[in-house]
C-alpha cells in the first residue's frame, strides 16, 4: 500500500512539473529522490523521454557539455508572448543573473531572430558587430536573382585591402542612397530624394556639395588645394563678340585712361580688393578678358589706320620736298 501511494505521489508530482514547464532536480516525499544525471536521463519532466533530451551532464569544468541529440531532427517551440526561445551563456550560481556572468546570446520570437537582444524587430536583429567576408543582396520579391549584388572585403596582399561593391554589368544597374522618404521597394518613385548614386558604367551623381580638403563645401565642388587637370570646360552665354558689332560703343583711350586714373583698374574688371575677397569666376573672367582683347584689337586697328594715314601724308610731303629741290 505504501509503495502504491508513493508511486502515485511521484506521478502526480511529475505531471505538475510538466504542466508548469518546471525543472526538478530533487523530489522529497518522506525521502529524497535525486535525478541521476546519466546519459539517458531527462532534464526536467516531459513526454517521450527517450526522444526528447539527451543531456550529457557537466558536473565538472573539464567534463563534456550538454548535448541535444535527435536523429530525425529537433523542434523547439515556445510562445512569443512569453519571450519565445532564448539562448544564454549561463551564469553561476544564478543562471540568469548578469552579475554572475549570464548573457543573452540569441532569441527567436515573433518570427524574428535576435542576437544580443530579446526583442528583435526585424527578421535578423543584431546588437553588436557582424564579422563576415561577404554579403550577397538578393531580390526581396523572390524573383530570379542568379547574379546578386555583393559587398565584400578584398585583400590582394599584406596592407593592400579594400571594400568592394559588385554590381551587374547592365547599364541601368546602380548603387543609390536615398533620403528617408524612400520606403519599401519603390525607391525609383522618390527620385527627388536621391542623394547619391553611381552606376556600372562609372557615372556618379551627388545631390549636395562635394568638398576636397574642406569639410564645409560652399559649392557643388569645393577644393582647398591645387587642381591638376588636362582641360577645363566651362559653359557660357553672351560671348563678347558683341564688341565687333557696329552698335557697340567703344570707349576712347582717353576715357579709359581717366577711368584707370580714378579707379586703378580697367573698366568692367574687378578691383584687386574684390578679387581677393570674392574670388574669380573663371567663366565670367575669361569673357571679360576676351572683351578687353577684342577692344584692344579695335584700338590697334584704329591706330593702324592712323599710322597709314600719317605714313601717306609723310610720303606726300617727302615727294613734294624732293620735287621742289629740283
Amino acid at each position: 500500500m505504501k509503495k502504491a501511494l508513493l508511486t502515485a505521489l511521484i506521478g502526480m508530482s511529475a505531471l505538475a512539473g510538466y504542466a508548469q514547464n518546471a525543472t526538478y532536480d530533487n523530489v522529497t516525499i518522506n525521502s529524497t529522490f535525486t535525478k541521476s544525471g546519466g546519459a539517458g536521463s531527462i532534464f526536467g519532466w516531459g513526454e517521450a523521454n527517450n526522444n526528447t533530451f539527451d543531456p550529457r551532464p557537466n558536473w565538472r569544468p573539464d567534463a563534456l557539455t550538454y548535448m541535444i541529440n535527435h536523429h530525425t531532427g529537433l523542434t523547439l517551440s515556445a510562445h512569443s508572448v512569453y519571450g519565445g526561445i532564448r539562448f544564454y551563456n549561463q551564469g553561476y550560481p544564478s543562471v540568469y543573473d548578469p552579475a554572475n556572468g549570464a548573457r543573452l546570446v540569441m532569441s527567436i520570437t515573433n518570427n524574428n531572430v535576435g542576437i544580443g537582444t530579446s526583442s528583435p524587430t526585424t527578421a535578423l536583429d543584431v546588437r553588436g558587430i557582424i564579422s563576415t567576408p561577404e554579403i550577397a543582396f538578393r531580390n526581396a520579391d523572390g524573383s530570379d536573382d542568379s547574379d546578386p549584388y555583393r559587398l565584400r572585403k578584398v585583400r590582394s596582399s599584406a596592407n593592400q585591402n579594400w571594400l568592394e561593391l559588385q554590381l551587374n554589368d547592365d547599364a541601368d544597374e546602380s548603387f543609390r542612397i536615398y533620403g528617408n522618404s524612400c520606403a519599401g521597394f519603390g525607391c525609383g518613385d522618390y527620385s527627388q530624394n536621391l542623394y547619391h548614386s553611381f552606376d556600372a558604367l562609372g557615372n556618379v551623381y551627388h545631390r549636395g556639395n562635394v568638398g576636397i580638403g574642406t569639410a564645409t563645401p560652399d559649392a557643388k565642388l569645393a577644393v582647398n588645394g591645387t587642381i591638376h587637370t588636362r582641360e577645363v570646360r566651362v559653359d557660357t552665354q553672351n560671348f563678347p563678340d558683341f564688341v565687333f558689332k557696329p552698335s557697340y560703343s567703344l570707349p576712347s583711350l582717353k576715357e579709359v585712361k581717366n577711368y584707370i586714373d580714378q579707379k586703378g583698374h580697367l573698366p568692367g574688371m574687378p578691383s584687386e580688393a574684390e578679387a581677393i575677397k570674392e574670388g574669380m569666376n573663371l567663366g565670367e573672367m575669361n569673357k571679360k578678358l576676351l572683351q578687353k582683347v577684342e577692344e584692344l584689337t579695335l584700338y590697334l586697328i584704329e591706330k593702324d589706320k592712323q599710322i597709314n594715314r600719317m605714313s601717306k601724308r609723310l610720303t606726300n610731303l617727302e615727294n613734294k620736298r624732293s620735287t621742289s629741290k629740283k
